[in-house]
C-alpha cells in the first residue's frame, strides 16, 4: 500500500511539473536529431504540407483551426457552421487528409 501511495505521490508531482512547464511556456530543448532523423521529419512535414494542400480549403481550415486548439464553437464561426456540424466536417477532412498522405508517402515512394 505504501507503494501505491509512493507512485500516486510521483506521478502527481510529474503531472504538476509538466502542467508548470507548459503554463510558463519553456519546454525542455529537444535533442539534436541524428541527420537520418532530420532528413525522415522534413519528409514527414513536406509530406503533410503537400497533403494538406490537396485538401478543399474548408476542410484545410478546419484541420488546421482544431490543431490550433479552437473549440468547435470557434471553428463553427469562422467556417459559418453550426457548431453541430463542426464534429462530422473535422472527422471527414481528417480522412480526405489521412488518404491524400498516404498517396503522398505512396508516391514518393516511403512508409510510415
Amino acid at each position: 500500500m505504501f507503494k501505491v501511495a509512493t507512485n500516486l505521490i510521483r506521478d502527481a508531482a510529474r503531472q504538476a511539473d509538466t502542467r508548470r512547464r507548459i503554463l510558463a511556456g519553456s519546454d525542455p530543448p529537444d535533442p539534436v536529431p541524428t541527420p537520418d532523423a532530420g532528413l525522415e521529419r522534413d519528409e514527414k512535414i513536406r509530406g503533410v504540407r503537400v497533403a494538406l494542400n490537396r485538401l478543399p480549403s474548408r476542410d484545410r481550415e478546419v484541420l488546421l483551426l482544431r490543431q490550433e486548439g479552437f473549440s468547435y464553437k470557434e471553428i463553427a464561426r469562422v467556417v459559418n457552421v453550426s457548431p453541430t456540424s463542426v464534429g462530422t466536417l473535422l472527422a471527414r477532412a481528417l480522412q480526405r487528409f489521412e488518404s491524400a498522405y498516404t498517396k503522398e508517402r505512396q508516391g514518393n515512394g516511403t512508409s510510415g
